[in-house]
């Protein structure tokens, strides 16, 4: 309902099986997406029929160069919906560069980048949700770069709504830690 997705185009740069996508789906999204894994790409077109999804790495530049014109000929979105993959790179990616905004994000950590390019995908005024690792309460277990991510979102956004969810969310697949969901509202124009 934030994404507001009816008749809008929304990307997913980790789509998995596209169960986070199948709501916005089903309430008239254009779901748009890259997805490493083939046996979740071949999943994905099954649950979401109509959503374009390319089989890529979304973090490897050979593979990704063009890779959102030859989703959108304008290479921008309506609106990210993003819930990466939560590890720190074996390899450095670089930096995630937001020139428009004198931002630079060290990518070491798979979630933040992943995210991070994502939103350089959104079109002035565009929405985003993104559920990353972490836990805003304990600054202990919310590290660096999650920090410098906080401040990427409210630099690139106009507004920034961030909840923690307890660890129970993803228990049943066998994993428990706090995730944070950050609704991002209105992103700012290139240049502001």
């Amino acid at each position: 309902e934030f994404l507001k997705p009816n008749g809008r185009t929304i990307y997913e740069p980790t789509i998995g099986n596209g169960v986070l996508a199948a709501a916005s789906y089903g309430a008239g999204g254009l779901i748009y997406g890259v997805e490493i894994d083939p046996a979740r790409h071949g999943r994905v077109g099954n649950a979401l029929p109509d959503a374009r999804v390319l089989l890529a790495d979304a973090t490897k530049p050979d593979q990704v160069s063009g890779i959102h014109s030859a989703l959108r000929s304008d290479g921008r979105f309506d609106a990210v919906l993003a819930n990466p993959p939560y590890a720190s790179l074996d390899e450095d990616l670089g930096p995630v560069r937001f020139d428009h905004f004198d931002l630079s994000l060290p990518a070491g950590k798979l979630d933040t980048h992943i995210a991070a390019n994502a939103v350089q995908r959104l079109r002035e005024g565009g929405n985003a949700v993104l559920v990353m690792p972490g836990n805003m309460m304990k600054p202990d277990e919310f590290g660096a770069e999650s920090r410098r991510f906080q401040v990427m979102l409210n630099a690139v956004f106009r507004k920034v709504d961030s909840v923690v969810l307890d660890a129970s969310l993803y228990r049943n697949m066998g994993s428990n830690f706090p995730v944070i969901v950050h609704f991002c509202e209105d992103r700012r124009p290139d240049g502001a």
